[in-house]
């Protein structure tokens, strides 16, 4: 005889007292279809855009997981998007999905979440983030979302663990790139931020800009409710940037400016030496190339290493000069 079926419960995402509908039995009683299926940003998760039959507008979308790990996230995405939902202003709020329904898909659990401006985009729009007035966009969503969830300030931690990672990893070219990282470290270890909500993977494919304001922002499957501010601020320039980080860090065009100028800033607003813009975008980077390392792709710690370089030579010519 087998196994009885295990019933599905909303204790799998920190529900407990919330029952857990069937998937198509949510979708028959709203009368909606199944409009596009994309990837999670945490392994083991996937994003079912549901809508309005026969068209393309999205209403809801439900974050399904489908092993304990996968699980584990979305009970704490589910947690998170719940303390938001009381915490930010209403302007602000409207950018990020709200919890409807716990609901299960034959083994998999998953949540029904609203869906915002944007939600399950494969790519970026052209261009995100490359004007001055998508980086203001970003500077202002993220310092009302700083403000409406600031707690305890901790120390700067962002890099820490990254580096401590590739300082143990052998490649070649190593030597500029960790004496960099060492450095960049060192300069913003000494600094504190609050810590605040975290969307843990702000960048382009999960942000939607419209008219000059945020207006969503989606899948907070890396999200932390107590996390490093500053991380999501490099975050964000890091990935917009992409092969182009090189000329944020080191080249003049008006888009490198703009994402400079939107780090100096977000640093001014915790009261850190804006000059140390560089530091958090090397950082941010080195995290990006550990993150790629764990999935098997050595691209990033490549571009980490030109990067590395090219900056560990201009400081040796700087102090040489001084």
């Amino acid at each position: 005889m087998s196994a009885p079926r295990r019933t599905a419960t909303a204790d799998d995402l920190g529900r407990p007292h919330e029952r857990v509908l069937d998937l198509q039995t949510f979708l028959v009683a709203d009368r909606l279809e199944v409009l596009d299926i994309v990837p999670g940003v945490v392994p083991g998760t996937r994003r079912v855009l549901v809508g309005d039959p026969g068209t393309a507008r999205k209403t809801h979308l439900v974050a399904l997981a489908s092993n304990a790990a996968g699980r584990t996230a979305l009970a704490s995405e589910v947690q998170h998007l719940d303390e938001l939902a009381i915490r930010l202003r209403p302007a602000i709020g409207a950018t990020v999905p709200t919890v409807v329904s716990a609901v299960s898909l034959g083994e998999d659990r998953g949540v029904v979440l609203s869906a915002v401006a944007g939600a399950g985009q494969r790519r970026p729009g052209r261009g995100l983030g490359s004007t001055a007035a998508h980086a203001t966009a970003i500077y202002e969503w993220l310092t009302a979302l700083w403000e409406d969830t600031a707690g305890p300030d901790d120390p700067v931690d962002l890099g820490r663990d990254a580096v401590a990672v590739l300082m143990a990893t052998v490649w070649p070219g190593a030597h500029e790139t960790l004496t960099m990282l060492d450095r960049s470290r060192s300069a913003v270890a000494d600094f504190a931020t609050a810590r605040t909500s975290s969307h843990g993977c702000l960048c382009p494919r999960h942000v939607c800009i419209s008219d000059g304001w945020v207006a969503g922002v989606d899948d907070w499957g890396l999200g932390d409710s107590r996390g490093e501010p500053l991380r999501d601020l490099g975050n964000w320039v890091v990935t917009s940037a992409g092969t182009r980080i090189d000329d944020v860090l080191v080249g003049r065009s008006r888009a490198g400016r703009a994402w400079r100028t939107l780090v100096a800033d977000g640093l001014a607003y915790w009261e850190i030496p804006e000059a140390l813009w560089r530091e958090v975008l090397v950082l941010c980077l080195a995290e990006s190339a550990v993150a790629a390392l764990d999935e098997g792709d050595a691209t990033v710690l490549g571009l980490l290493t030109e990067i590395g370089a090219r900056l560990f030579h201009s400081d040796d010519r700087r102090d040489a000069s001084s």
